[in-house]
């Protein structure tokens, strides 16, 4: 009858550490790459939440101001937790869809991205890209 063989304990507690070594190697760096994918949904959704305005303010018929102190109805854009948009100066959109060109700056957990808004269609598109 044959010996039988197996692993150490010691071979095995090596193996089990060095699988925890390259995990702990890959873990930040699938972090990152989970922010970035979050990033890039939530920077498509704002994007067009403010694609959407123009056909908003022709639906109601009237002039919005997208700004500091510009008084919005509140339904109007709403951005989710932890994000925040600043206009360089209000963004004008004109009961007939068109609006008036302007740059803001969106903010997602502390990470900065500029946003260029061109008239008269309202095209938004990334200045950071």
């Amino acid at each position: 009858m044959g010996e039988l063989r197996g692993f150490t304990l010691l071979e095995l507690m090596i193996v089990l550490a060095l699988m925890a070594l390259a995990a702990a190697m890959v873990a930040p760096a699938a972090t990152r790459t989970l922010e970035t994918w979050r990033d890039a949904s939530t920077r498509k959704d704002v994007r067009g939440m403010l694609q959407s305005l123009p056909s908003k303010a022709r639906d109601s018929g009237r002039k919005w101001y997208i700004g500091e102190g510009a008084g919005l109805p509140p339904d109007l854009l709403v951005l989710p937790d932890g994000i925040d948009l600043r206009t360089e100066r209000p963004w004008t959109i004109h009961p007939d869809g068109r609006c008036e060109s302007t740059t803001a700056a969106l903010t997602i957990e502390l990470r900065a991205y500029r946003i260029g808004i061109e008239g008269p269609y309202c095209r938004v598109s990334w200045l950071d890209d």
